[in-house]
């Protein structure tokens, strides 16, 4: 599947993380309040966050939350046995929970490669995969995007660009994992089937 380039939203994001920088050395006793304002207005409220930050809001045509995304979200959650401890007060498909999910199968994966275990490395790799697909690269651009044009803060709309280049740049590299993967056992299975002949012959 294509795969949109990233480097532009970590180019984008780090604009933004520049400008960050450069106003916290002109007014660094405001940047504490700066960034607990910016927080509050960007991602919680007071009546609809700038950039609000659940998947549900974005696949609803009237922004509802607690949809069936939020529940499919829960489940992936649960099948590898995690839950969110405000689950039923606020939403799970939040993205900040599901960057921390996709971290934690993440390191999962690295322990099961270094464990030798390839099943279970490919099995997390394939749950990574559609977790991003089927959830976060629903709505993560427009999220950013959100974040970008309406966040009055360059860090939270440099985080954001740099979040959404990096699930790409994620998702492109399980792309070349599970294809290696893929590859690897057809030649394997192809090699398998050499033998077996070479053996029936000299029989």
């Amino acid at each position: 599947m294509p795969f949109a380039d990233a480097s532009q939203e970590v180019r984008e994001a780090a604009d933004h993380l520049r400008l960050w920088r450069r106003s916290v050395q002109e007014r660094p006793e405001e940047v504490i309040d700066d960034l607990k304002t910016a927080w509050f207005r960007s991602l919680v409220g007071p009546a609809r966050p700038l950039a609000a930050p659940w998947e549900s809001y974005y696949l609803d045509e009237n922004n509802r939350l607690f949809t069936d995304s939020t529940r499919e979200v829960r489940a992936a959650f649960r099948a590898h046995g995690l839950e969110f401890e405000k689950k039923n007060r606020e939403p799970d498909d939040h993205i900040g929970l599901m960057l921390s999910f996709l971290a934690v199968l993440a390191g999962r994966e690295a322990e099961a490669v270094e464990a030798g275990d390839e099943e279970t490395a490919r099995s997390l790799q394939k749950d990574q995969a559609d977790f991003i697909d089927n959830h976060v690269l629903t709505f993560v651009d427009e999220w950013a995007a959100a974040m970008a044009e309406k966040s009055d803060s360059d860090f939270y709309a440099g985080m954001a660009l740099l979040a959404c280049g990096l699930v790409k740049e994620r998702r492109a590299q399980l792309e070349e994992k599970l294809s290696g993967s893929e590859d690897a056992g057809a030649t394997s299975g192809a090699d398998g089937e050499c033998c077996k002949e070479a053996v029936s012959c000299a029989c």
